[in-house]
């Protein structure tokens, strides 16, 4: 005699297969968007009262600020700038960056 299969009791369904997952996308719609980050700090109010220099201040950041976990870390080698700190005129500071950054990050070095 061969085997037959229990029945199925009359108040139960037979199990329901898993849900199918949506084809991902391939070629240039799959990119993902650059992350481009600018902070702007102005230090009008200091300069012009001369309590502090942003020449000072700009190389106090540099030394400060980790890029992925090293702190002076603003040119790896064989790749482009991913994070810049440049000065504008004698009062503002911009910080750009093409990866995540935090502002809190930034804002701590502020208030130091």
């Amino acid at each position: 005699m061969a085997p037959t299969k229990p029945a199925v009791a009359a108040g139960k369904a037979a199990p329901k297969a898993a849900p199918q997952r949506k084809q991902q996308l391939r070629g240039k719609a799959n990119k993902k968007k650059k992350v481009s980050l600018k902070f702007i700090v102005d230090c009008t109010h200091p300069v012009e009262d001369s309590i502090m220099d942003t020449k000072d201040f700009l190389e106090y950041l540099k030394t400060r600020i980790k890029i992925n976990g090293k702190a002076n870390n603003f040119a790896p080698q064989g790749k482009q700038h991913v994070v810049s700190l440049t000065r504008e005129k004698e009062t503002k500071i911009i910080l750009n960056s093409e990866v995540p950054f935090s502002k809190r990050y930034v804002y701590c070095y502020l208030k130091a």
